[in-house]
């Protein structure tokens, strides 16, 4: 008997939300889960990796059962430049601070996509850094440096 795959793109997008999540499971072992009255920290993570394989099985189970477009051929440049920019951001976060580092992950995802507008990244770049900087250290307080040391 053979399995009939009715989309593939689902497929494979289902496979790689559910391997993401399998991973950040196993990651997230070394962390205390407590109770949902005590939580540990590894009790959120886990609870959103958990619903990351179910979603991702989901999305699999989906993908055999209906129709749905052919895989595309796979872009290596897009892949490149975004796992650089979050390599620069993580990087950079403690040297350069939030914003500058963040400029720099957004100017370095900017290149994969294959007509670039500028301008229109440049503002949603300034957007998305306010947002994010409003809500992760102004909001919720984490202690990260907005701008660079000068000494």
């Amino acid at each position: 008997m053979r399995l009939r795959v009715a989309s593939p793109r689902d497929l494979v997008a289902g496979g790689v939300l559910a391997a993401i999540g399998t991973a950040g499971l196993w990651l997230s072992l070394g962390y205390r889960a407590g109770t949902l009255t005590q939580m540990g920290p590894g009790y959120v993570p886990r609870i959103v990796f958990m619903l990351l394989v179910a979603h991702g099985v989901a999305i699999g189970a989906r993908a055999l059962v209906s129709d749905g477009p052919a895989l595309e051929r796979w872009r290596l440049r897009p892949l490149v430049l975004v796992v650089a920019g979050m390599v620069v951001f993580g990087i950079g976060l403690e040297t350069m601070g939030f914003v500058a580092s963040g400029a720099a992950l957004l100017a370095i995802v900017a290149f994969a996509a294959p007509r670039a507008r500028p301008r229109l990244y440049a503002v949603v770049a300034i957007l998305l850094l306010v947002a994010t900087g409003l809500v992760f250290i102004h909001g919720l307080g984490i202690p990260m440096k907005l701008w660079p040391e000068v000494e």
